[in-house]
């Protein structure tokens, strides 16, 4: 059977298709999570859009209105936790490093050996050094992350405006 030029040209454009899939997948692939939490978003507060809606009848300044909203209340949570939670994460290191865990373990048990103790002393020591050690290992990692975050809430944020406005 032979393939005529017909089918070559069928063949080209189905495969040109399928490589276009696939790069086009490989775009969007890191953003898959911004666009699926954008229109929940958008689903979620689509309520409140048409609260305000029925007052104001311009779609774009509703989704607007509606998206400054969610962004204020976002800001605003991580501009007064982020603080709080780096404080309590400070003190607790602080009060941590202050424990003598030699005299806890002898209160806990009075009768183990004094290298028992001793062992176990180190021990816990050296699990806290690494547990504030993976600790801020993340918060360094997450601090060099932020361009991406930012770049994802973006995006999250522009779906969930044309998915508010476009939601007819």
């Amino acid at each position: 059977m032979e393939i005529g030029e017909k089918e070559v040209k069928k063949l080209s454009l189905i495969a040109l298709v399928l490589i276009l899939t696939v790069l086009a997948f490989l775009v969007v692939k890191p953003f898959v999570f911004s666009i699926i939490g954008g229109l929940f978003l958008a689903y979620v507060f689509y309520p409140v859009y048409l609260k305000i809606g029925s007052k104001i009848k311009n779609k774009s300044l509703v989704a607007s209105i509606v998206s400054i909203i969610i962004v204020l209340v976002i800001f605003a949570f991580l501009w007064f936790v982020t603080p709080l939670l780096v404080k309590q994460f400070f003190d607790v290191y602080l009060s941590l490093q202050k424990l003598d865990f030699q005299n806890i373990i002898k209160t806990l048990f009075p009768t183990a050996s004094d290298a028992i103790v001793n062992q176990l002393t180190v021990t816990l020591n050296s699990a806290l050094s690494n547990l504030f050690a993976n600790i801020s290992t993340f918060i360094g990692s997450f601090i060099s992350e932020i361009p991406k975050i930012v770049i994802n809430f973006f995006v999250l944020g522009f779906v969930f405006f044309f998915a508010l406005r476009d939601s007819d």
